[in-house]
């Protein structure tokens, strides 16, 4: 089985989808026939449960784009009762989010690289300290600003160092400024 495991659940992008066992590709193909859902239109994401008939199919609408992309909507399928639940969290100014991304896709995957390397410097932050406080955007937000950073696009950039603070700063001032790239790490 590929993908991420958190817990009795397993996490995939649907481009794993046809590396996994027939028989979770065999309870998936129910789950789609059920809810009457298509992968790529309605959800990329497969949340799978070990122990239960109960799979998930979530709709992550930027994944690739954002670095910690938030739910847009979860469909909560139960195979045996042939029941479909649906979650919005469209409106939601606290949806749940993602983390660790490279663990949804292939290895191989050239979107994997610059996934890593923003899961390291995450790392590095100490932002994966105590994970259960972070699977929401608002408690991910702060704790990376209680670290002294705030995220633009792919990179941790110091509170210190963004426009409107770098106005109140001398011109040759002592600090450093700390630009936080999955790719490229700056150090000036």
């Amino acid at each position: 089985m590929l993908g991420k495991k958190v817990l009795n659940n397993l996490y995939w992008h649907i481009d794993l989808t046809t590396l996994q066992p027939v028989e979770l590709q065999r309870r998936l193909a129910q789950a789609e026939a059920l809810s009457q859902l298509t992968a790529d239109v309605d959800y990329n994401i497969v949340k799978y449960d070990l122990n239960s008939p109960l799979l998930s199919l979530l709709w992550y609408p930027d994944f690739f784009t954002d670095p910690f992309p938030a739910l847009e909507t979860s469909y909560r399928i139960d195979i045996a009762a042939e029941r479909v639940e649906k979650r919005s969290y469209q409106t939601s100014i606290n949806p749940p989010i993602l983390h660790r991304k490279e663990l949804f896709i292939r290895a191989d995957d050239p979107r994997s690289g610059p996934f890593k390397a923003l899961t390291q410097i995450a790392e590095e932050l100490g932002l994966f300290e105590n994970p259960i406080h972070i699977g929401f955007k608002q408690a991910w937000e702060k704790l990376i600003a209680d670290k002294g950073f705030q995220l633009n696009d792919h990179q941790f950039v110091p509170l210190g160092n963004d426009d409107a603070n770098n106005e109140q700063a001398e011109p040759n001032s002592n600090i450093s400024q700390i630009i936080v790239d999955p790719k490229i790490r700056t150090i000036d």
